[in-house]
């Protein structure tokens, strides 16, 4: 009988131990009962990134991504450039694809300064090549007002984008 015990403290801490650190800070970092629908994005990012074990880079604003692919050097484009990129959008909180230019066949050329603001902001990290797969909070991309039949009210977007070029 003590020899189960044993067995499954050893157990029981090297499950702990093997947590990689950044699951063990996004658990930290949820609220419990979120008020605002800032931290309620927040919370259903990380819940994603825990349940998926992604680690991922946060920006200032609020903004997650990860780069799945490095990019050509290190220039990036500014807030005036006009890119060329391809994409796939989801929702964070179904997986339900509802835009694509890969599935179109044809990358969209569009200047940064007029699209969402998650959007604005990724884009002019990312250097020319590179892939990046980015998690928008709602008040970074169409807030509370949502966007046509396919993006509900307070909806966090998921984008895997390829910035192909920029001028």
């Amino acid at each position: 009988m003590r020899y189960l015990a044993y067995l499954t403290i050893i157990l029981l801490l090297s499950a702990t131990a093997c947590t990689p650190g950044y699951i063990k800070e996004y658990e930290k970092a949820l609220v419990e009962n979120p008020e605002t629908q800032i931290a309620k994005d927040r919370n259903e990012i990380l819940r994603y990134a825990i349940d998926n074990k992604i680690e991922l880079q946060r920006t200032e604003s609020g903004l997650f991504y990860r780069f799945t692919e490095a990019g050509e050097g290190t220039e990036t484009p500014s807030e005036t450039s006009k890119v060329t990129a391809h994409y796939a959008g989801r929702l964070l909180s179904t997986g339900k694809q509802f835009d694509s230019s890969y599935d179109r066949g044809e990358p969209l050329e569009f200047p940064i300064n007029r699209v969402i603001k998650g959007w604005q902001e990724m884009i002019q990290l990312m250097p020319r090549g590179s892939k990046a797969t980015v998690y928008i909070p709602s008040g970074m991309a169409y807030g509370s007002r949502g966007a046509g039949a396919d993006i509900p009210p307070n909806a966090v977007l998921v984008f895997d984008i390829e910035l192909l070029d920029f001028e």
